[in-house]
């Protein structure tokens, strides 16, 4: 499973709140930016135009305060 989980990450997002499920852009998270482009996706679920070249990860495209993006390195 290594070589098929080394761009995943594991957090739990911070939503705006419990009846806004949008993910909160003041809060840092690796969702900020993280996503793959896939040809045919080109909004979210909002209908918000994805980022041709950095897309957010899951369903919701945002502007928010990403992490920095590091290599893991295995032992």
């Amino acid at each position: 499973m290594a070589t098929r989980d080394a761009s995943s990450y594991s957090e739990n997002v911070n939503f705006v709140s419990a009846s806004d499920l949008h993910i909160n852009p003041t809060i840092q998270t690796y969702a900020e930016s993280g996503g793959a482009t896939i040809v045919g996706i080109t909004d979210d679920y909002d209908g918000n135009t994805r980022n041709a070249t950095t897309p957010d990860i899951g369903a919701d495209e945002f502007a928010g305060i990403p992490y920095p993006m590091t290599v893991a390195s295995g032992n």
